[in-house]
Formats: C-alpha cells, structure tokens, sequence
C-alpha cells in the first residue's frame, strides 16, 4: 500500500527522467493511496478503499467511480483510455468504464 501520492509522481518522474525528458513536478495528492495507475494520455487513476478516481495530469481531480455491492475494486487497467477496465475478484467480475 502506499502511503503517499507522492511516492506515484517519483516513480513517473524517474521513468521520464529514464527516457530523456526533462521533469518537472506538477502537483502532490495527499492521503493513503491503495493503487495507482496511468494512462497514455497523462492521466492518473487512483484507487483509494473502493473509489476510483480519475486526476489529470496537473493532479485536479477530474472524475470519481465507486460500486459497493461488487466486492473489492482490485485491478485497473488504464492502457486503452476510452475504455478503463477494472477488477472485481471476489464476484469474478470486469467493469468497462467509457466515459
């Protein structure tokens, strides 16, 4: 578990730092964090107990999901940004999320 958004923005910023862009540091979103992801276009989603939510790449808060009666929320896979797959293993269960 993470403890800190900021641990997120390290490890983005050591990947560009890797791939020869310059870095710079954009914003810091506090509190305990379950899981993170990024998509292609920049965008972070963040898994805090069962609600998703989406920030965008300046760390303003764009969108929020959350479903209670499917169990634990615990995979996201943001790799194609128009369609957000998510986890739902106690219930064997996929979401798409499309907007």
């Amino acid at each position: 578990m993470i403890k800190h958004a900021r641990l997120l923005f390290f490890f983005w910023l050591s990947v560009l730092s890797c791939s020869g862009q310059a870095i710079k540091w954009t914003a810091t979103i506090p509190g305990p964090i379950n899981y993170f992801t990024t998509d292609p276009l920049g965008n972070s989603y963040i898994l805090r107990g069962n609600e998703l939510a989406q920030y965008d790449s300046l760390g303003i808060k764009k969108l929020s999901y959350g479903q209670r009666n499917l169990g634990s929320l615990r995979g996201i896979d943001a790799s194609n940004p128009m369609k957000i797959l998510l986890l739902y293993p106690d219930f064997a269960r996929l979401e798409i999320l499309d907007s």
